[in-house]
């Protein structure tokens, strides 16, 4: 059997592709494995949002071409890829195509690899197989692309506008992981509370879709990922609020706590929209879990604009924050419109002193668990502990217990907070 290998670099987007492709090449024969050397077939997923992710690519490229000179080896290159990334990477990948043209592949290699399957799936991204690499997680699309057009975002010139799923798909594919003993599952769009479903009847938007989605018989969590502030509507906090099985966890991105930052970064909504919105969501779910993404160093940041997203952050109290340093893009406005003129060092000293806060809220708010019984659904084990997250979206390590229990709900009685996890023991 041909074997192929494939590195997926980015978001969960990228991740679930590759699932996709996972699925989609083992129906032709193909079998995985991680060693690039014995790899008839090198699948990558790029990802133009960080320059880092890249330069990997192109690291790894030398080894590859080496392997070429000794046999027969065939590349793909997909994924997200600005322009300029695609004119440049594309050269030395015998396949590029956009991740939505994934349904095209087994036609292409089959013109350039023998003893493999013909298979011709629907010419449809969204009905492609997965074949997910938990037996118990799963992502799920309902979305592709992006219109909101974030100045620092590579997103929409790689992964195209935003078109939803028809919704018949998404109740189909979720009842189908549900039967098949999935215990978690997590609805993946760039802007995924945008979501407007594209077929007549009773699911028209993103509030109606997860309310069907929770009324589904089973044991299973619902998540999210990731809402744009301006699309959270009182509808779709209703239904977070009513349905037990959509977890009380809410990443939502604010980037800057300055509205002179948002303005400039094309961000649709001003500070204290942000605010309210917050104020809306804790009052119906005073026990919900927020997270956010906030870029630093962002083209003129003052140390005032700064100092605004420093006290939005000591306003909201996170319980968990990812932090980039602004890097342009090619193709992207702001490199477009803008200078880079925040000094490197300046990005480094303004992100360690808001990933101080971070640290800080996270256990304030970690602390707030202590002897508290949660519901903790088992990931792994590590050691002789198993390892978890609760519906929260918190980290948990569990002393006791099985690996059997791995992939089950458990009962855990909280012991011990830390500013990144917690510690608990079974009840």
């Amino acid at each position: 059997m041909p074997k192929y290998y494939t590195l997926a670099l980015g978001c969960q987007m990228n991740k679930l592709d590759a699932e996709k492709l996972d699925a989609l090449l083992q129906e032709m024969g193909f079998e995985p494995t991680h060693k690039e050397n014995e790899a008839d077939l090198i699948n990558v997923f790029a990802c133009s949002v960080r320059q880092s992710a890249i330069n990997r690519i192109d690291g790894r490229l030398k080894k590859w071409n080496k392997i070429r000179k000794q046999r027969p080896l065939t590349t793909v290159l997909t994924g997200c890829v600005l322009p300029k990334d695609k004119k440049e990477l594309g050269k030395q990948f015998d396949i590029l195509l956009d991740a939505h043209q994934m349904h095209t592949l087994p036609k292409l290699l089959k013109k350039r690899i023998q003893d493999i399957e013909d298979i011709f799936p629907e010419s449809d991204y969204f009905k492609l197989p997965t074949k997910h690499k938990s037996p118990f997680q799963a992502f799920v699309t309902i979305q592709e692309g992006c219109n909101k057009f974030c100045r620092y975002c590579a997103v929409p010139y790689t992964r195209g506008r935003e078109i939803s799923r028809p919704a018949s798909q998404i109740v189909e594919e979720v009842k189908d992981l549900v039967k098949k003993g999935y215990k978690e599952i997590t609805l993946l769009g760039q802007t995924v509370n945008s979501y407007q479903n594209p077929e007549k009847g009773n699911i028209r938007t993103f509030a109606d879709l997860i309310n069907t989605l929770a009324k589904i018989d089973g044991n299973f969590w619902i998540r999210f990922i990731s809402p744009y502030p301006t699309d959270f509507s009182d509808e779709l906090i209703d239904v977070i609020a009513t349905e037990k099985k959509i977890c009380p966890h809410l990443h939502i991105p604010v980037q800057a706590g300055s509205d002179d930052m948002l303005k400039k970064m094309l961000r649709k909504y001003t500070r204290e929209e942000y605010l309210d919105l917050i104020r809306k969501i804790r009052k119906q779910l005073p026990n919900v879990s927020i997270t956010t993404d906030i870029i630093v160093g962002f083209c003129d940041e003052t140390e005032e604009n700064f100092k605004d997203t420093l006290d939005l952050y000591e306003k909201v109290k996170f319980d968990m924050t990812y932090t980039a340093q602004y890097s342009k893009r090619p193709g992207t406005q702001a490199t477009k419109l803008f200078n880079d003129n925040i000094p490197q060092s300046e990005k480094k000293r303004r992100e360690v002193e808001l990933n101080d806060l971070v640290n800080k809220y996270s256990l304030v708010n970690n602390r707030k668990m202590l002897n508290k019984t949660v519901t903790v659904l088992v990931e792994n084990t590590k050691k002789e502990s198993l390892f978890g997250k609760t519906d929260t979206n918190k980290q948990i390590l569990v002393k006791g217990g099985s690996k059997d229990l791995i992939g089950s709900f458990v009962s855990v009685k909280v012991t011990k907070a830390l500013p990144w996890s917690l510690e608990g023991t079974l009840k």
